[in-house]
């Protein structure tokens, strides 16, 4: 499914790299990413300073098999049990301040675990059919990702609560790569509805709406979603990372790097440059 989404997305021209800083030691000082492995991904900050770091299956070459990850959730007091310990699945975030975590499963299946640190823990089933990524608002209420299967993939947004579901967009089919706004006022989606994918803005009692991109501008390919600092978006497409202004749309670009995710204060970028774990440059 990931390569199937991936050949939707023309190779475009590349721009000049964005340096990055070296990384800053408020960011490398906190206990609970210091555990990570130098193999394993940051897949997701909370508030309260855990995080979820993975190693990935990747898929096969010219395969459709999923890409998939066996997560471990972090504290300052080291690695706990938690309720997908050893199991290998497609996505987790943390919802809020760490309190619940987001996962869709190795089925498809998106869950919310509300006691992440049970192994046992009861799981509430949300939706089904659900490719990643997930791309939260900032309080955790809500959550967009695209379900179904290809050529048919389509817009989702459910209430992370009340794991209640609305599609959305349905003219957007398919599409792929969704990213929240952090006040979930709009989202922002990689679509091909007319055959040639684009970029999207959609917002509630609205008609979606094209963004006009220069020419040369890569679209979002994932598999991590784009995070949203301000009004830049970075998300990876392909093998680099770029970051497009919301305003201007203008981008910059950084190749080889690449999974950008958010700093537990979600001010900064934090993005994986090889096995190093690099914050972006302003």
């Amino acid at each position: 499914m990931r390569n199937a989404r991936l050949a939707l997305v023309a190779l475009l021209v590349s721009c000049a790299p964005e340096p990055f800083d070296s990384p800053r030691a408020t960011v490398l000082s906190q206990s609970a990413l210091a555990l990570r492995a130098a193999d394993e991904l940051v897949v997701d900050l909370a508030a309260n300073g855990d995080s979820l770091v993975a190693r990935e299956t990747p898929p096969l070459p010219d395969s459709d098999i999923d890409r998939l990850l066996t997560v471990r959730l972090l504290s300052s007091g080291g690695a706990r049990s938690w309720r997908f310990e050893g199991e290998e699945i497609l996505d987790a975030r943390f919802v809020s301040n760490g309190a619940a975590v987001l996962v869709i499963t190795r089925d498809h299946r998106l869950v919310r675990v509300d006691q992440p640190f049970a192994r046992d823990a009861a799981v509430i089933e949300i939706d089904r059919d659900v490719l990643g990524p997930l791309s939260l608002d900032r309080e955790g209420r809500s959550v967009v990702y695209v379900r179904g299967e290809m050529p048919d993939y389509q817009l989702v947004r459910a209430d992370v609560e009340r794991a209640t579901t609305q599609a959305i967009a349905p003219s957007l089919v398919p599409a792929w790569c969704p990213t929240l706004a952090p006040d979930g006022g709009e989202v922002l989606v990689v679509a091909s509805p007319d055959g040639t994918p684009g970029l999207y803005r959609v917002r509630e009692g609205r008609a979606p709406e094209a963004v006009s991109l220069p020419a040369e501008t890569p679209l979002p390919t994932g598999p991590a979603a784009a995070v949203i600092v301000g009004r830049t978006m970075h998300y990876q497409s392909d093998g680099a990372v770029v970051s497009l202004s919301l305003d201007r749309f203008t981008h910059s670009q950084r190749s080889g790097a690449s999974l950008p995710v958010l700093s537990a204060d979600r001010a900064r970028v934090l993005v994986h440059d090889g096995a190093r774990l690099a914050e972006l440059a302003p």
